[in-house]
């Protein structure tokens, strides 16, 4: 919701609201970012020997319930289009150009509101699957009285689209590389980069200037082929 915020304080021109929008925004990307690793966590927690809390079972449910989302996005995303990567909490895909992504609808007051077509897919089969029935709401301490409603936190959220996604080939036939790629923005500029020794502590600083060179070659020329020839001859380069 702030994200959106954010675009229409932009287009009206208001400097200060933008900036208020995108600081809300950033504080629940954190949250969010933060919750997760509390989760992770407690999950880990739960799945040591020994451990005060553990429980195999809710390890087990943790795992099969994610391993089942991911699998259903994957099977709706191979309905529209193609995927490119599955992680353990989001999925990269290709959709076609002429595949409908966002609506936008006037309500009766006369403000609109806009949805990603593909968002909503994947979100109406989260609920319609997972949604919890049985959840229950302390709502009288005194007599203990207990409230039970429908409750799903579960929510996928569409980013993009992007310009490209590139994936590094395996050195060895039928095996894949697993988290390792590299997104890039419309305009050239890196949006998501994983499994890359340009992001890892440690590595030589020769390894991370070459990589970050490559990347900003990417878009020198426009033919995939003149763009793999320039790369070609930049890479022998700098092995020389």
């Amino acid at each position: 919701m702030w994200k959106g915020n954010v675009k229409k304080a932009k287009d009206s021109g208001d400097t200060i609201a933008a900036r208020q929008a995108d600081d809300r925004a950033t504080l629940y990307d954190s949250l969010q970012l933060a919750h997760k690793c509390i989760l992770n966590s407690f999950y880990g927690y739960v799945m040591r020997r020994g451990a005060r809390w553990r429980s195999m079972e809710m390890a087990g449910i943790v795992t099969h319930t994610g391993a089942e989302l991911i699998k259903q996005a994957r099977e709706l995303v191979e309905n529209l289009g193609r995927p490119l990567e599955l992680d353990t909490d989001g999925i990269w895909c290709i959709l076609p150009a002429s595949f409908p992504e966002d609506f936008s609808f006037t309500k009766a007051d006369g403000k609109s509101v806009g949805i990603s077509y593909p968002c909503v897919m994947l979100n109406a089969q989260v609920h319609d699957k997972f949604t919890n029935h049985q959840y229950q709401d302390l709502k009288d301490e005194a007599r203990r009285k207990w409230a039970t409603k429908s409750e799903c936190s579960i929510f996928f959220e569409v980013d993009g689209p992007y310009r490209a996604m590139i994936l590094p080939a395996s050195t060895e036939e039928g095996k894949l590389l697993k988290k390792r790629y590299a997104v890039f923005e419309h305009d050239g500029t890196l949006a998501e980069l994983k499994g890359f020794e340009l992001k890892r502590r440690g590595e030589l600083e020769v390894i991370k200037a070459f990589q970050e060179q490559v990347s900003g070659r990417q878009w020198s020329a426009k033919p995939l082929l003149d763009r793999r020839a320039t790369l070609s001859v930049f890479t022998q380069c700098a092995v020389r």
